[in-house]
């Protein structure tokens, strides 16, 4: 698997800043276009979602029923063992939603992804993971976009999320926006590898501008059941012994639990790890960060209430 310079790409984004990255590569783009060394997109219109999930049962349903109406497939790559696989069959059987489903086994995500970008069929690739929640007004931004681009270049779409943590009333931070490239035009030159231990996406300076959407068009999800917050909660801070081992998951979270928290009951140890984590978060505030989802309203509002009332 390919691994880019990380240390090269932290030297540029820091002399540059991100809005100097973006700049340099526009620039960059539109000389090469001007010259004519250039690769026009040639897959037909239509977005293809690509999701890469692992034990998303709390959220991949809401995440994908929030985009039915703008994209054209999904390209679902699974490696769960737990009710995710029903929920996107049932997805497919109940919301009729176009989705292609393949189970990989857990590992390499890059590997994954590459494999993702070679099943899927349009010009547009979603990057799509499966705690993402699009605001309902969202979809209209992203067609204005579509249609409001240059039909001949190729684009890196960014915009914000506001993510979500312990709960679905609190935001991770004061600052809780995260901002990558979440949609861009398919080429055969694009592809994953690694840099450091994360996987990132490959896309040619020459080839590829950059438009940015200024506004929050959804929620990421970190919250979590307390099983799962437990689980991720300890994979981070023994990643490399999970990534050495060949022991199931759970069990190895339990035994490192027990070394943390004094508790192999991960139910347990989720809960504590929740009311630690959003004694110090903000609430979600509609009137600041947007109209919560509608298929997650409800739930935010009960939530809500409890720290409010």
């Amino acid at each position: 698997m390919v691994r880019y310079s990380g240390s090269l790409r932290k030297i540029i984004r820091r002399l540059l800043g991100r809005k100097g990255v973006f700049a340099a590569r526009n620039i960059l783009s539109s000389m090469f276009y001007t010259l004519g060394i250039y690769e026009k997109p040639s897959r037909p219109d239509g977005v293809s979602a690509i999701t890469l999930s692992y034990n998303e049962e709390d959220w991949i349903r809401y995440s994908l029923l929030s985009i039915k109406d703008f994209v054209d497939e999904f390209i679902v790559m699974d490696s769960s063992t737990d009710n995710t696989p029903n929920i996107v069959k049932e997805l497919i059987e109940k919301e009729r939603l176009n989705i292609r489903y393949y189970y990989v086994p857990p590992g390499n995500i890059a590997e994954t992804r590459n494999r993702a970008l070679e099943l899927s069929r349009y010009k547009w690739i979603l990057v799509w993971d499966p705690d993402f929640v699009l605001f309902d007004d969202s979809i209209n931004t992203l067609r204005k976009v579509i249609e409001n681009l240059d039909p001949n270049k190729h684009y890196l779409v960014y915009w914000p999320w506001i993510t979500i943590c312990g709960d679905l009333c609190h935001v991770c931070s004061e600052n809780p926006y995260h901002i990558e490239h979440w949609m861009y035009t398919y080429s055969s030159k694009t592809r994953y590898g690694y840099v450091d231990i994360f996987d990132s996406l490959y896309a040619p300076a020459t080839l590829y501008r950059v438009h940015m959407i200024n506004r929050p068009l959804g929620l990421h999800i970190s919250a979590r059941n307390p099983v799962r917050t437990a689980v991720r909660v300890i994979w981070y801070r023994y990643r490399e012994i999970f990534d050495r081992s060949s022991e199931d998951r759970i069990e190895l979270a339990k035994k490192l639990a027990m070394k943390d928290f004094g508790s192999d009951d991960l139910y347990e140890v989720g809960l504590r790890i929740i009311r630690e984590e959003i004694k110090r978060l903000p609430l979600y505030r509609e009137e600041i960060y947007g109209r919560y989802p509608l298929l997650l309203r409800d739930q935010y509002l009960k939530c809500f209430e409890r720290y409010t009332r």
